[in-house]
């Protein structure tokens, strides 16, 4: 997975398996997919069946999950935090 496709994936608000291993984890805040640093066919299996298996209810939540962490990163919403942070670095 391309990482700058990883907001539009989340917009799909499916969960998400990936093996590309990131310092900062959205799926470990978010709760909205399965990530691995071990590319590995099998574990990648794995982690397929696991969300294949997942009950309705966890399937849920992390579709519920995977929205909310697109919303968080739209790109509207960021650049009003950084304007707000901009404003009160130079009013400081």
């Amino acid at each position: 997975m391309e990482s700058n496709k990883l907001f539009e994936y989340l917009a799909s608000g499916k969960p998400i398996v990936t093996n590309i291993d990131m310092s900062y984890s959205i799926f470990d805040k978010y709760n909205c997919g399965l990530a691995s640093d071990d590319s590995s066919p099998y574990q990648l299996m794995q982690a397929i069946i696991r969300i294949y298996d997942a009950n309705e209810d966890e399937y849920n939540e992390y579709c519920k999950n995977a929205r909310m962490a697109a919303k968080d990163y739209d790109s509207k919403i960021l650049t009003n935090k950084l304007e707000e942070v901009i404003k009160n670095t130079i009013g400081s």
